[in-house]
């Protein structure tokens, strides 16, 4: 799906064309824009999402000159949006876009979609960013096993395996961009990956609290999903916001090559969820 719009005005489109839009499209070709304040957004945001609250937007709007489509949201798609979406259309080359109705109309869709994201903390620079990044993906292989373990002769079985492979082929490439930095650590990857214990999840709970409560929940195998879910989003969100913050284009390029490929994960599972419900009944 294309999004079109004229030079200097604002479109409005809704939740459903702008799933559709994610999920044809690279992070590469557009920036979604939270204008709300930073405590709204800690509560939880759109994937990939960038903060620059409204009475911002003038002041830095040189961090928007690198998207070619510009995507505004506020809480309910209102007066804020449509101020900061009308201040950018009046810049020239970009497209400008306005999610009509926010967040609420987000969550309000019955389209199945991303989940919502907490914020991560970047305080502490690329290189420990990188580094905590590597732990998250490998407790989401040890998360995946342990799925695939309770679910492997279900249709979601070899799904749930390839998932598990794939975040270790994730990690290998964030310790390539820490080699290429210098910033590596001292032992080959293999060794490094490992010594990691996988302890924390991308959802940003331990790998025994999910564990723990899936138990004392009973959580079914669609729940089990779910979780997973939310864990590939939280993942996205934390690559999306690390290529923005980076000036080198090579940087920029291969965490939002992370990011392509985490928000396909998000979107196999979707398709495994549905596939899951049908086939359970």
């Amino acid at each position: 799906m294309e999004l079109t719009s004229r030079p200097n005005e604002v479109t409005d489109i809704t939740a459903d064309q702008l799933r559709q839009y994610i999920d044809a499209h690279s992070q590469t070709e557009y920036l979604i824009v939270d204008v709300r304040q930073p405590e709204e957004f800690e509560k939880g945001h759109l994937p990939g999402a960038k903060l620059i609250p409204v009475g911002t937007i003038v002041e830095r709007m040189a961090e928007l000159s690198r998207h070619a489509n510009l995507i505004f949201c506020c809480g309910n798609g209102g007066e804020r949006s449509q101020r900061a979406a009308d201040l950018a259309a009046k810049n020239a080359g970009f497209k400008v876009f306005k999610l009509r109705g926010g967040l609420s109309a987000w969550h309000e869709d019955k389209v199945s979609g991303f989940a919502n994201l907490k914020a991560i903390d970047l305080s502490g620079g690329i290189d420990k960013s990188l580094l905590s990044a590597m732990n998250l993906e490998k407790g989401a292989e040890r998360f995946y096993e342990a799925l695939y373990a309770e679910l492997k002769n279900t249709v979601v079985g070899p799904l749930l395996n390839g998932l598990a492979g794939a975040e270790e082929g994730h990690a290998r490439e964030i310790h390539d961009i820490l080699t290429a930095m210098g910033a590596a650590p001292k032992e080959d990857f293999d060794d490094f990956y490992e010594s990691l214990p996988g302890d924390l999840l991308e959802s940003g709970e331990t790998f025994d609290e999910v564990i723990q409560r899936a138990k004392d929940d009973k959580l079914g195998p669609v729940a089990l999903l779910e979780l997973a879910l939310g864990m590939e989003f939280r993942a996205h969100d934390l690559y999306a916001a690390l290529a923005d913050r980076q000036e080198s284009a090579k940087l920029r390029r291969q965490l939002q090559e992370l990011v392509d490929q985490e928000k396909k994960h998000g979107n196999d599972l979707l398709k495994g969820i549905g596939m899951l419900a049908e086939a359970l009944g």
